[in-house]
């Protein structure tokens, strides 16, 4: 009788969890259909040398172009533009290789994806622009300094790559649902892997908590955006394209570099190896704040804002 009982458990215990199963990735397709649709309604596509790339722009004044982090596009972009940027830009956001709309060329990498900007800049006939490489658009963002000097006005390194990262496991951006499980489901474990601890946590304000929000939302549909990432991380970690191509005393504009100490994606170490290298060059450390600078949002703002219009 008590082994009938058991059984008669089991099988409504495994009935209970394929129903709930079956509804999230019902939900999860859904959400995906709506976010595929806003973000196709939300950008523009050109054709250039590379294939179709996608880009957005928003607002009026001096020219600030945005290369986002690995799995983002140019919706991180706008995020990106939010957190470090005050009124009175024009903000040209774009979605890297493999992000999004944005086609993978062959033999794609951090230079040849700074010519594409530098390409697209001639389309929209901007001559000029500040660069905003913020974590995996580090690389590019150096490449455009160092390759188009003449287009760069200013360079801004936020948290990012600017030098040997060993590669990282990749596994989970090839299950796109399982991704999203653990992107909606587990937030703060996965805030804790990025330096985000529950203490600072607690002492977010509303208005961070909900840019989070944006942030998670922009880390999905992951199926468009992990094309693009693989390839980053790739050449993240070859050592000797390092060594060959990237001589930062090319980087011949003023660099402005942010960096937090408790950053636990990209090492502190790389923010003091750029400043230390690149000529003109001035480090924003701060003491806390994880990969995201949370809890320093109108420090950055006013600092970016200032050093882009500042003329000296």
């Amino acid at each position: 009788m008590l082994c009938a009982e058991s059984g008669g458990f089991m099988i409504w215990f495994l009935l209970f969890i394929t129903l709930a199963v079956v509804l999230l990735f019902t939900q999860y397709k859904s959400e995906m259909k709506h976010l595929k649709s806003e973000l196709v309604s939300n950008s523009l596509v050109m054709e250039l040398s590379s294939g179709t790339f996608e880009y957005s722009i928003i607002g009026e004044g001096a020219p600030v172009l945005i290369s986002h982090g690995g799995a983002g596009g140019y919706d991180q972009g706008l995020l990106t533009a939010n957190f470090h940027l005050n009124n009175g830009f024009k903000v040209i956001t774009v979605s890297r290789f493999g992000h999004l709309r944005s086609d993978l060329p062959q033999g794609a990498d951090a230079r040849l994806q700074a010519d594409v900007y530098a390409e697209l800049l001639d389309k929209l006939g901007i001559t000029e622009t500040s660069i905003i490489g913020t974590s995996g658009g580090g690389p590019s963002a150096i490449q455009f300094a160092i390759r188009h000097p003449e287009k760069c006005h200013k360079l801004i390194l936020s948290c990012a790559v600017s030098a040997y990262l060993p590669k990282r496991d990749l596994k989970i951006y090839s299950h796109p649902f399982l991704y999203y499980m653990v992107v909606k489901y587990f937030r703060k474990q996965v805030l804790k892997q990025i330096g985000v601890t529950k203490r600072l946590y607690i002492q977010m304000s509303k208005k961070e908590k909900s840019n989070l929000d944006g942030l998670f939302k922009s880390m999905n549909p992951i199926d468009l955006r992990s094309d693009g990432l693989v390839i980053d991380v790739n050449e993240w970690a070859d050592q000797n394209k390092w060594e060959e191509t990237y001589d930062f005393s090319k980087v011949q504009c003023q660099t402005l570099i942010i960096h937090a100490k408790d950053d636990l994606v990209i090492p502190y170490a790389m923010a003091e190896n750029a400043h230390g290298n690149i000529n003109k060059s001035e480090l924003l450390s701060l003491e806390s704040g994880g990969h995201l600078k949370l809890g320093h949002k109108d420090l950055i703002k006013t600092r970016t804002s200032a050093f882009i219009t500042d003329e000296k």
